[in-house]
C-alpha cells in the first residue's frame, strides 16, 4: 500500500485473479440500525489487464465492479454501501510481478482503513484471512467549497427547496423531481483564487419505473443530464429501472443518449435501497462524478429531468452534492496559448502507424479565434485546435466556440487531431476528459484517450453541445504522454468537430488547505422598505472539514436603526447581532435583518453589516463588511408604461399615470412634451399641464390629441417627461414616448441595382434594424450600400420572401476600394433557431476605420422570379446623441457585451453609448435549439459610467435597476436584440443633459 510500503503480489501458484474487498467503519447504518462495518467494495485483479486505471463501484471505464449487500464477516449484520472507493494502482506485469495499491475515495482523498479481506493474494496467507493495514493519512486533491446532504436546510443557491425522506432508510434528499430543470448557483465569492478546475459529485436517485431508451408511447425515453450554466453537457443519458432481462429496453448510461444501449441499471451503486416501488420497478442510485474547467464567474449548474411520466410513476432526486476546487491542475482549455509546444502540452496529428506530427501552421482570425493546423494536408478542412479566448462566441474556425473553449477537428485522410500532454515527472494523477460535439449538422466522431499510444479510452460523438465523459486514475513517469485525440468516426470528415475539456490533477498529497476564511459573497445586499427581512450572505471557504462560527452586527449608515420592542420614530430597520455556525463541509448561511416600513418619502438608504471574532482557526476575508441599501416604498408616480404607439387617425388619445400606492394626501406631479421628432401644434397638442391626485386615487391620464394630415411623414415621436411631485416621489417610467403612427401611403422604394454605382442605400444610421424585400432571379445581382463605424457589426439574413421560395442564394461583402472583405457565404444556420438553411446568414465587422460597404446578393438556382427578405441588423457602438428623447424611442435595439463590465446599446433612432459597471449576469439555455440568451442586470445602487465616442465620462447611480436580456440566437449571447422595448434613459437616473456629451 502506499504510504506504509506494503505490495500485495498475485499468486501464480492457483492461478486465480486476486480478489480484494474493503471494509470500512462509517457512521451510518442500515435501517435495521445495525451494522458498524461497511463492505464497500469488492474488485478482481485481472492479470490480463495491462493498462492503468481504477477500480471503482462509481467510477467510470471498464474496471467497475458491482457494488453489494452482505452480511459482514466483522460485524455479523447485514450492511449497506454509501461510498464510493477507488483502488489505484500499477499493474506491471504478468505472474510474479506485483501491483502496488492504494484506496482512495471518488476525489482521491486516501482512506483510513480499518480491515481489508484479501484472497489469492501471496501476502494475505489462507484465503479469506484479513490483512492489517496501517491507516493511510488523508489529502484532499482540492478544496470542498460546497458540500450539501440536505439533512438541513437546502439554502438559497438552490432553486428548489423541495425535500423528501426515502420510506426505506430515511434518507432526507433534494426531490423528487419530475420533468423539471433545478439549478444550483454558488457565487464566484466561493472559488479560490488560483483554481483550474472543479469537482463535482453527488448521488443521484433514479425512483421508479424509469424506461430508459425506450421509445414506445407513453413510456421513453426517460434521460437526464448535468449541464453548465454556459449549455455545456457534462452527462446527458438515459435511465432504466426496468427488470434486466424482462425483454423492455435498456439505458444509455453509463455512454450519452443516442450512443448504445446497456442493461437496466447497468453501473447502479445501490439498487432497491430506496423503498419506492411501481409496477415491479423499484430504484437505483448512482454515484456521479465529473471534473472540468473553471472559466470563472459564479458556478452555475443545471439538473435537469426529461421524463415521459413524471409524477408517481417515475421521479428523481439528489443527495450528497459536494462541489470542490482544484488548483494542482493542468487544463488542456485554460492552459492554452499560441505556442507549440506550450509547457507540457503539444498539439499536432496522428496518422496510422505514425507519430504526433506538431501543427507548424499557427495564426488569428480576425474575431480573436487561435487556429493550430497543418495546411500541407490540405488548405481547407486540414486537421486542427482552435481555442476561443474571448469573451463572446466565435464562427471562425467554421464551427461554433464558447467563450475559453477548445475545439478540436480530423484532417480528410483519417489523421486524428491531438492534444498532448507530457507528464513532467513520476506521480499519480486523476485524468479527466470531456468531449462535446460543435457541429449543428449531425454526425458520427470518434474520442480517444491514450497513454503512451496505448488506448484508456475510446468514445464517439452523434448529437451537438453532448458527448461522452472519461476519468481515470493511474501513475505516471516523467516523459510518459497523455493523447486526447479525434477521429473521422469512419463517416467523412465534414461536421468532425469536438469541444475538449481535459483536466490532469496531481495526486500528491497536497498542503493543508488555507485556514476557515469568512466573508460576504457580496459587497451590497438590496431590499424594499415593504419587505420584512433584509437577506445577506456569508461565504465560508478554506477548510471546510470542521464546524466553525462568526459573530455579526448591525452599523448605521443614512439607514438608522431601533430596537425591536422600543423602535425610534424614524428608524429604518431594527439594530441585529449574533453568531453564524457552520457546521463541518457548510460554506453557505444566511443572515435576515428586520426592515421597518414607514409612510416618510425619502431617499434610498443604506446601513452595513459587520463580521467579526472568526472562531479558533477561522480568519476574515477581504469583504467582512457588507453594504445593505434600503429603497423606500412610499407612494411614487410615474407613466405606467414608457411607450406607446397611436395611430395618426385618431384624435383623442389617454396616456396613463399612476401613483404606485393609494395615498391619504393630495399628490400632484407636472408634466411636459419635452421632445421628440413631432411638431407641437402640427402634429399633436397640448403641451403641458398638471395631474392632481386626491386622496385614495391611483389613476390619472393625459390626454394628447392628435392631428390627422394627408401627408406622407413617417412615424414620429413626442416624449412626456413627469416632474415636481407633491407628497410622493418620481417612479421608474419618469417618461412617456408615443409613437404617432402615420396612415398616409408611403412612396415605392427605388430597386437594387447590381453595381456600386446603383447599389441601393439602406440608411442603417437612422434605423439600423431593416428589412428589404424584393424579387431575384439566376443572373441577377442586387447590390446595397451600407455606411458603419469603426468596429460596429452588420448582422444579415436571407430568407425566403414573396412568390416562388428562394432555393438557395450566395452572399458577398466588398469595401468602398473595392476589397473583397467577405468571400461568397452560402447555406447557414439561422441566428434565431440554429437550423441550417440554404441561404446566407452572417455577422460582419467593420474594420477599426469604417466606412462604405456593399452587400452583393445572387442566385445560382434555375426558375422563375424567387422572393427574398433580406434583413440588416446593425449593432453599434457609442455614439453622440444630439437629443436625450432619442435614447427613448420604441422599437427594437441592439446591445452587445463585452463579458465582463461593458454594455453598448443601439436604439431605433440608431444612437447608442456604452456603459461600464458591475453588471450582474444571468444566461438561460434552450437544450432544444442548443441557443443561449442573457439577462444583464445594473442594481439599484450601482455606480457607473456613461461614455460617448467623444471620450466624455459621466460617472451615476442607478436609482433603480437597469435590466436588459437578448434573445436566443446562433450569433452567441453576448450580441442580440434586447426584448425591452425602451430603455426610460436618462431621466429616470437623473442625468437630463445628455445630449452634451
Amino acid at each position: 500500500m502506499y504510504g506504509d510500503g506494503q505490495s500485495l503480489g498475485i499468486n501464480r501458484a492457483t492461478g486465480v485473479a486476486p480478489e480484494i474487498a474493503v471494509w470500512v467503519e462509517g457512521p451510518r447504518r442500515d435501517a435495521s440500525g445495525l451494522g458498524q462495518l461497511r463492505c464497500l467494495m469488492r474488485c478482481r485483479l485481472s492479470p490480463e489487464r495491462r493498462a492503468h486505471g481504477c477500480c471503482s463501484p462509481g467510477g467510470h471505464g471498464d474496471k467497475r465492479p458491482r457494488s453489494f449487500n452482505q452480511r459482514s464477516r466483522f460485524s455479523g449484520e447485514r450492511v449497506m454501501v454509501f461510498s464510493t472507493l477507488w483502488l489505484v494502482g500499477e499493474f506491471l506485469g504478468r505472474g510474479a510481478r506485483k501491483r502496488h495499491l492504494a484506496l482512495r475515495d471518488a476525489r482521491c482523498r486516501r482512506l483510513r482503513v480499518e480491515a481489508l479481506e484479501a484472497r489469492n493474494l501471496l501476502s494475505a496467507g489462507a484465503a479469506g484471512t484479513p490483512l492489517s493495514l496501517a491507516a493511510l493519512e488523508g489529502g484532499d486533491a482540492g478544496a470542498a467549497i460546497y458540500a450539501n446532504d440536505f439533512e438541513e436546510a437546502v439554502g438559497p443557491e438552490w432553486s428548489s427547496t423541495l425535500v423528501d425522506v426515502t420510506p426505506l432508510g430515511a434518507r432526507r434528499f433534494l426531490g423528487q423531481f419530475g420533468s423539471e430543470t433545478v439549478t444550483l448557483t454558488l457565487p464566484a465569492a466561493l472559488v479560490p483564487a488560483g483554481t483550474k478546475a472543479l469537482s463535482l459529485s453527488f448521488d443521484l436517485f433514479v425512483i421508479r419505473s424509469w424506461d430508459g431508451n425506450h421509445t414506445g408511447s407513453g413510456s421513453g425515453p426517460d434521460r437526464w443530464g448535468v449541464w453548465l450554466g454556459n449549455g455545456v453537457s457534462l452527462l446527458d443519458t438515459t435511465f432504466s429501472n426496468n427488470v434486466p432481462g424482462s425483454g423492455s429496453a435498456g439505458q444509455a448510461y453509463p455512454g450519452p443518449f443516442g450512443s448504445g444501449q446497456y442493461d437496466p441499471q447497468t453501473g447502479a451503486d445501490e439498487i432497491g435501497t430506496l423503498g419506492y416501488e411501481f409496477a415491479g420497478s423499484t430504484d437505483s442510485v448512482y454515484n456521479l462524478h465529473f471534473t472540468f474547467t473553471y472559466t470563472g464567474g459564479d458556478v452555475v449548474l443545471q439538473f435537469d429531468g426529461d421524463l415521459t411520466t413524471p409524477g408517481i410513476d417515475e421521479s428523481w432526486g439528489l443527495d450528497n452534492v459536494q462541489v470542490t476546487a482544484i488548483s494542482d491542475a493542468y487544463s488542456a482549455p485554460k492552459d492554452f496559448v499560441l505556442s507549440n509546444p506550450n509547457g507540457v502540452w503539444s498539439y499536432g496529428w496522428i496518422g496510422e502507424d505514425q507519430p504526433l506530427v506538431p501543427y507548424p501552421d499557427l495564426s488569428t482570425f480576425s474575431d480573436g479565434t487561435q487556429y493550430m493546423t497543418d495546411e500541407s494536408i490540405q488548405s481547407l478542412q486540414a486537421p486542427s485546435v482552435t481555442y476561443n479566448p474571448t469573451a463572446s462566441p466565435t464562427l471562425s474556425a467554421n464551427f461554433p466556440l464558447l467563450p475559453g473553449q477548445l475545439g478540436m477537428h480530423p484532417g480528410p485522410n483519417l489523421e486524428w487531431s491531438v492534444v498532448r500532454w507530457t507528464a513532467p515527472a513520476e506521480e499519480n494523477v486523476t485524468i479527466a476528459a470531456l468531449f462535446t460535439g460543435r457541429d449543428v449538422t449531425p454526425t458520427t466522431t470518434d474520442v480517444h484517450v491514450l497513454h503512451n499510444g496505448f488506448e484508456l479510452f475510446a468514445g464517439s460523438i452523434n448529437r451537438f453541445r453532448v458527448g461522452p465523459y472519461f476519468e481515470t486514475t493511474l501513475d505516471v513517469h516523467a516523459g510518459d504522454t497523455i493523447d486526447f485525440a479525434v477521429g473521422d468516426g469512419g463517416n467523412g470528415f465534414l461536421a468532425d468537430s469536438s469541444a475538449l475539456d481535459a483536466v490532469i490533477i496531481s495526486n500528491s498529497v497536497p498542503p493543508p488547505p488555507p485556514p476557515p476564511t469568512f466573508q460576504f459573497t457580496a459587497p451590497q445586499y438590496e431590499v424594499s422598505e415593504g419587505e420584512q427581512f433584509a437577506v445577506v450572505q456569508v461565504g465560508r471557504t478554506g477548510g471546510l472539514g470542521q464546524s466553525a462560527r462568526v459573530d455579526w452586527t448591525t452599523v448605521d449608515g443614512t439607514a438608522t436603526s431601533g430596537g425591536l420592542l422600543t423602535p425610534r420614530l424614524l428608524s429604518d430597520y431594527y439594530t441585529s447581532s449574533g453568531t453564524l455556525v457552520f457546521r463541518a463541509f457548510q460554506s453557505l448561511a444566511e443572515l435576515r435583518i428586520p426592515i421597518r416600513d414607514d409612510s416618510r418619502i425619502e431617499p434610498d438608504e443604506m446601513f452595513q453589516v459587520v463580521l467579526s471574532d472568526p472562531s479558533a482557526g477561522s480568519q476574515l476575508g477581504d469583504r467582512s463588511a457588507a453594504q445593505v441599501v434600503i429603497h423606500d416604498n412610499d407612494p411614487s408616480v410615474s407613466f405606467l408604461v414608457p411607450f406607446s404607439n397611436r395611430p395618426e387617425s385618431i384624435a383623442r388619445n389617454p396616456i396613463e399615470v399612476r401613483l404606485s400606492t393609494p395615498s391619504n394626501q393630495t399628490v400632484t406631479v407636472a408634466y411636459a412634451a419635452v421632445g421628440g421628432t413631432a411638431t407641437f401644434g402640427e402634429d399633436y397638442n397640448p403641451q403641458n399641464g398638471t395631474l392632481v391626485f386626491r386622496p385614495g386615487e391611483t389613476r390619472k391620464f393625459i390626454t394628447l390629441a392628435i392631428v390627422n394630415d394627408s401627408k406622407y411623414e413617417g412615424n414620429e415621436t413626442v416624449v412626456f417627461e413627469l416632474s415636481a411631485p407633491v407628497n410622493a416621489h418620481l417612479g421608474a417610467n419618469v417618461r412617456h414616448s408615443v409613437t404617432i403612427v402615420d396612415n398616409d401611403p408611403q412612396p415605392a422604394p427605388a430597386d437594387p441595382g447590381a453595381t456600386a454605382a446603383t447599389a441601393l442605400e439602406i440608411d442603417l444610421a437612422t434605423r439600423p434594424i431593416q428589412s428589404y424585400q424584393e424579387f431575384l432571379s439566376r443572373g441577377d445581382v442586387d447590390a446595397f450600400k451600407v455606411q458603419l463605424r469603426g468596429g460596429e457589426y452588420l448582422a444579415l439574413d436571407v430568407d425566403p420572401g414573396r412568390g416562388p421560395v428562394l432555393p438557395t442564394s450566395r452572399l458577398a461583402i466588398v469595401d468602398g476600394d473595392g476589397t473583397t472583405v467577405l468571400a461568397t457565404v452560402g447555406a447557414s444556420a439561422e441566428p434565431e433557431t440554429g437550423v441550417v438553411t440554404p441561404n446566407p446568414a452572417y455577422l460582419f465587422q467593420a474594420d477599426a476605420d469604417g466606412g462604405t460597404y456593399y452587400v452583393a446578393l445572387w442566385t445560382t438556382a434555375a426558375g422563375p422570379l424567387f422572393g427574398y427578405t433580406l434583413h440588416f441588423y446593425r449593432i453599434g457602438v457609442s455614439e453622440k446623441v444630439p437629443a436625450p428623447e432619442l435614447l427613448n424611442v420604441p422599437g427594437p435595439m441592439f446591445a452587445w457585451f463585452d463579458g465582463q463590465d461593458t454594455v453598448g446599446i443601439t436604439g431605433p433612432t440608431g444612437y447608442g453609448f456604452t456603459l461600464e459597471g458591475p453588471w450582474q449576469q444571468q444566461t438561460a439555455f434552450s437544450r432544444r435549439t442548443g441557443l443561449t440568451s442573457q439577462t444583464l442586470t445594473l442594481p439599484a445602487g450601482a455606480q457607473f459610467t456613461l461614455r460617448s465616442p467623444q471620450g466624455v465620462a459621466l460617472p451615476l447611480l442607478a436609482n433603480s435597476p437597469i435590466t436588459f436580456s437578448t434573445r436566443p440566437q446562433r450569433w452567441g449571447n453576448r450580441f442580440g436584440v434586447v426584448s425591452t422595448p425602451a430603455i426610460n434613459f436618462p431621466v429616470a437616473l437623473g442625468i437630463a443633459p445628455i445630449n452634451d456629451l
